[in-house]
């Protein structure tokens, strides 16, 4: 199997300061506007991330209350999760195929032959309700790929040792979300209308993300920026007309 076959995308687990070690009831999700965010989980985000624009929030209830965070630093996606108390338990950040250790590139490249990988992150685990510092970081690496109509997601140790391993319900979900095709683009990689749109609806808010979307054949331009603590985005017709606008 070649890397062309991948569109790698893998979980590296650096559990850098924290061990988590509870036994949790199945976790719920909802919304909920970053301004609305505890001051705790807004200082701890701006402290650990001070260049983050924040995109999305949530609340994921389990044995506590975990608000999810979803934001932009320096171009990368995050998303982390902290306790209402300020404590980060968790950071996710979609990274590169370079990042990949040979034990693992070659674990994966046997697991998923054939198939397509398609999603990675680095996932720092940092905390959790019982807290015990650790004395290092304990890495893993977690992959989703699909394999003979599935989607599979496998986890090994730095070492190649196989870790976890199972279809994932949820990953089918996302996937399938993701049969669109989306492009990242600069701002001058749009048409000429699209970027004057862009550009005027924006004004002087520094632009987080800007995607192409092709579905069906229709295409349209998606651009997100921070305005105070609320994220606007929108999106705009090849021609220059904005279709939708939305603020979070």
């Amino acid at each position: 199997m070649t890397r062309r076959k991948f569109q790698i995308a893998f979980a590296l687990v650096l559990a850098t300061a924290l061990l988590v070690a509870w036994q949790m009831a199945p976790a719920e999700e909802r919304a909920v506007k970053p301004s609305k965010l505890p001051k705790a989980v807004r200082d701890t985000v701006k402290k650990a991330f001070p260049k983050a624009q924040v995109a999305k929030a949530g609340i994921e209830e389990e044995s506590v209350i975990v608000y999810e965070v979803s934001f932009t630093e320096n171009g990368q996606r995050r998303e982390i999760a902290v306790t209402g108390g300020g404590v980060i338990l968790e950071v996710e950040t979609v990274v590169g195929e370079k990042d990949l250790p040979k034990a693992v590139a070659s674990a994966l490249a046997k697991a998923a032959e054939g198939g397509k990988v398609w999603k990675v992150e680095k996932i720092e685990y940092l905390a959790d309700i019982k807290i015990v510092k650790r004395e290092k970081p304990e890495i893993a690496y977690e992959v989703k790929f699909r394999k003979d109509g599935k989607t599979m997601e496998m986890k090994w140790d730095a070492k190649g040792n196989l870790l976890k391993g199972d279809e994932d319900d949820e990953a089918e979900e996302e996937e399938g979300e993701e049969e669109e095709q989306e492009e990242k683009l600069t701002i001058n990689q749009v048409p000429a209308a699209v970027k004057a749109t862009i550009l005027k609806e924006a004004g002087k808010n520094e632009l987080m993300e800007i995607e192409k979307e092709t579905k069906a054949g229709e295409t349209i331009y998606e651009a997100e920026w921070m305005e105070g603590d609320k994220k606007i985005e929108i999106k705009v017709a090849p021609d220059g007309k904005v279709l939708e606008r939305e603020v979070e």
